[in-house]
């Protein structure tokens, strides 16, 4: 596991947006098994596409 400190910047832009975009956070392969796991929880597949970012538009 990768662990790291974000910066006054990122924690602004978390503030404002509601996310944190970490390039090269995971790697494909573990970007792949977040997504399956996410897609086989009904519950938690569904509300993150229901999310809005910021600026109100839809996730999905």
């Amino acid at each position: 596991m990768k662990f790291f400190r974000i910066t006054d910047s990122q924690a602004d832009d978390f503030e404002r947006d509601g996310y944190l975009f970490v390039p090269g956070f995971l790697s494909e392969e573990e970007t792949d098994l977040v997504f399956v796991a996410a897609k086989g929880n009904a519950g938690m597949y569904e509300t993150s596409y229901a999310s809005k970012d910021a600026q109100g538009v839809n996730a999905g």
